[in-house]
Formats: structure tokens, sequence, C-alpha cells
């Protein structure tokens, strides 16, 4: 099912349909589902370009998402750039060192 969504994405963007700020999360949290870091990568860069760098749904997912995949320090800068926090932010970043600590 997540496939056929990033592929469904991808058909919204070949159209001229640009992401906003309530599509971005959505991508996202498949590709840290998928643990797809190319293709969050990717969207992180895409949702900067876009305008979202400063957006807290956007960056409360993408803090998630670093942190599925492990990547703890790009996490961590992302969450101290961020100007603007809120529990859930806390929240992740306290639960991917708790995730991460036990490996």
């Amino acid at each position: 099912m997540e496939v056929e969504s990033l592929k469904l994405f991808e058909q919204f963007q070949e159209i001229g349909l640009k992401p906003d700020k309530l599509t971005f999360p959505i991508v996202l949290k498949i590709c840290g589902h998928c643990l797809m870091i190319g293709t969050g990568g990717s969207l992180h860069l895409m949702a900067v370009k876009s305008g979202f760098s400063s957006d807290l749904h956007v960056n409360n997912t993408l803090l998630r998402m670093y942190a599925r995949f492990g990547l703890i320090r790009f996490a961590r800068q992302l969450f101290d750039e961020m100007l603007e926090r809120d529990i859930v932010s806390w929240s992740s970043m306290m639960a991917a060192y708790v995730h991460w600590s036990d490996t």
C-alpha cells in the first residue's frame, strides 16, 4: 500500500501539482515506515525548497523519520534548528534516544 502511495505522489508531481504542508508529512511518514532513506532525504530537500522548513508538523515528521532510520545526529540537528518545538518534538527526540541506546 505504501509503495502505491509513493507512486501516486510521483504522478501528482508529474502533472504539475505541488505538495503542501499536509502532503509532506504523509509521504515522509511512508518513507520512514518503509525505511526509504534516499527518498526521505530527497523529500526533506524538496520541503525546504518549497518553503516548509519552518513548519512544525513537517519538522516533527522529519524528526521521527530520521529517528526511525537510526540517524540520531540528523534528528538532533533538525531538532536543534527547529524554531518551534512542541510536545511531539520533545517526545520524538527522547524516544529516539531511548530506542537507539538499546542497540
